[in-house]
């Protein structure tokens, strides 16, 4: 799975193997380019997640406090958020 992470044919890796100092230049360069994809998949991914939170926040949603108007992302949470509202009650 590495050898074609590496950009290394699997047909050839044997052969190329035999020859030490191809085989370190081949890993070596391989690795580089490899963890170089990786960095841009997880960047991509990163902005994508980003996009979406972004997104969904500036629509709003139905989960609002009539109160403040606090956007709450499930009805749970906004339930939470009312008991801020609700007036301390003082029993002596």
């Amino acid at each position: 799975m590495s050898v074609k992470d590496f950009g290394i044919c699997d047909n050839s890796w044997e052969t190329l193997a035999k020859n030490r100092s191809a085989w370190r230049a081949g890993i070596t360069s391989g690795a580089h380019s490899a963890e170089a994809r990786r960095l841009d998949e997880t960047e991509k991914k990163r902005a994508a997640q980003k996009a979406r939170a972004g997104s969904t926040s500036a629509l709003g949603s139905e989960h609002t406090c009539p109160t403040c108007g606090k956007d709450c992302r499930a009805r749970i949470g906004l339930l939470s958020h009312l008991r801020t509202h609700r007036p301390i009650s003082t029993s002596n």
